[in-house]
């Protein structure tokens, strides 16, 4: 997840990444490439797997709450 938010950007919580990014166009179905070129504060890193369906993410000035369910095995 990122946080545009400018003041989320000035103090600097999580790691703040100012150069250009890109979205590939496939990655969702775009018809073509996203770049930003604004900074962000990247909140919660792409690479985290849950072992649970997510549910809902509520994000505030100070956090970031995500919330799962259990997933049914039966």
């Amino acid at each position: 997840m990122t946080d545009f938010n400018p003041s989320a950007v000035a103090r600097g919580i999580g790691k703040v990444v100012r150069e250009p990014t890109t979205i590939p166009a496939s990655m969702y179905r775009f018809t073509q490439d996203v770049t930003t070129f604004l900074p962000y504060v990247e909140m919660v890193d792409n690479d985290r797997h849950f072992d649970s369906f997510l549910d809902r993410i509520i994000v505030d000035e100070e956090r970031v709450s995500i919330f799962t369910r259990v997933k049914n095995t039966t």
